[in-house]
């Protein structure tokens, strides 16, 4: 019968310790949602005194320091993203740039086509032969590859 008796005693053990583990973790639980709230509070209660601080209230002094803390803090930010968007400006000029150079080289190689194109037809073998050499001026026969004077080669 004793060892029924240890046995209840030690079910009732185990049964307190886990009554207390559970009662702990609630409070665990219960403590880290206040201090959460806590928090959301307090960011609260920084953003009224920003608010009453931006919109002129005189506040006492450590509040009016970390007020200004925060303002220098704007500052900077704002002066930082001028800087970002001086960057991000100078570099789409440079995009436009190189875009508006690239379409003019383009251009001018379709125009270089189209004369390229134009002289090959007025020098087509259709064409008149050369009644003169181009390099040194000397008459040249209908049909010659070469300048009988200077060696030119004619088209």
């Amino acid at each position: 019968m004793a060892f029924f008796n240890k046995l209840g005693n030690l079910a009732r053990s185990v049964s307190d310790k886990t009554g207390d583990m559970l009662e702990i973790s609630k409070l665990n639980a219960q403590i880290r949602s206040n201090e959460d709230d806590i928090e959301e509070l307090k960011l609260k209660l920084g953003d009224y005194i920003w608010t009453k601080f931006d919109s002129g209230v005189i506040m006492d002094e450590k509040a009016t320091e970390l007020c200004m803390a925060i303002r220098n803090l704007c500052l900077e930010i704002a002066a930082d993203q001028g800087a970002i968007d001086s960057i991000k400006s100078a570099q789409e000029a440079a995009r436009y740039q190189s875009e508006m150079e690239a379409e003019a080289r383009s251009e001018m190689r379709a125009q270089s086509a189209e004369l390229l194109s134009e002289v090959q037809n007025f020098a087509s073998p259709s064409a008149p032969a050369y009644a003169f050499c181009p390099l040194c001026g000397e008459p040249v026969s209908d049909g010659s590859r070469f300048c009988g004077n200077c060696g030119t080669k004619l088209f």
